[in-house]
């Protein structure tokens, strides 16, 4: 493994889950998560199922309307035009998570 791939791999440990999204062809891949939420998301299609679901099963009721906010993939092609991150919603965003609590960086 490479040290950037280390890198990468230590700081994604951080996280409860990783995945990637492909706008153009609206898929995600997985990348880390438990295996509870590979259990969930085998029976969805698409990105914006598959968040959806994420959503639904793994984030608090009362935090998930932040969290599809973030997630929302019909806007999220026009929020990162030009833009390599999203400073505009550089506030956190903390979401209740298997029974834990996590803060949201976007």
């Amino acid at each position: 493994m490479s040290i950037s791939n280390n890198i990468i791999d230590a700081i994604s440990r951080i996280y409860v889950m990783n995945y990637v999204v492909d706008l153009k062809h609206r898929t995600l891949e997985i990348i880390r998560a438990p295996e509870e939420v590979h259990k969930i998301v085998k029976h969805f299609h698409g990105a914006e199922q598959t968040m959806n679901a994420i959503t639904s099963y793994c984030i608090g009721k009362e935090y998930q309307a932040g969290m599809r906010e973030i997630t929302d993939i019909n806007t999220l092609p026009e929020r990162l035009k030009g833009k390599e991150s999203l400073p505009h919603l550089s506030k956190n965003k903390t979401v209740k998570i298997e029974n834990r609590t996590r803060t949201v960086r976007t």
